[in-house]
């Protein structure tokens, strides 16, 4: 495996700043769908900055496996909001981009 770069995982969080958004926007029932959803405990395992951008010096500093696991979880969270709004057709297959 190698390193995720700082800018892929970047489009992810923004995917699922813009999905909690969306959501939360609907109605109740997505409301009480996303609370079941680890977002906060995943993104605190990335630290990102007070404007929620990948601190890339933090990032650069965690070893490959952590970083693909931390990636893996983030495109995991980003799928489960993504079912939740009930967007049809494939998520965004950019957010694979520089993955291994």
């Amino acid at each position: 495996m190698a390193t995720i770069e700082a800018k892929i995982v970047q489009q992810v969080l923004d995917q699922i700043g813009s999905l909690k958004k969306t959501i939360k926007a609907a109605g109740d029932v997505g409301r009480t769908k996303l609370r079941d959803i680890k977002v906060d405990e995943v993104l605190q395992a990335i630290a990102p900055t007070a404007d929620g951008k990948v601190d890339v010096a933090n990032w650069a500093q965690r070893g490959e496996d952590e970083q693909n696991e931390l990636y893996e979880r983030l495109v995991l969270v980003r799928d489960s909001l993504h079912s939740v709004a009930g967007f049809d057709g494939p998520k965004d297959p950019t957010a694979r981009e520089g993955r291994p």
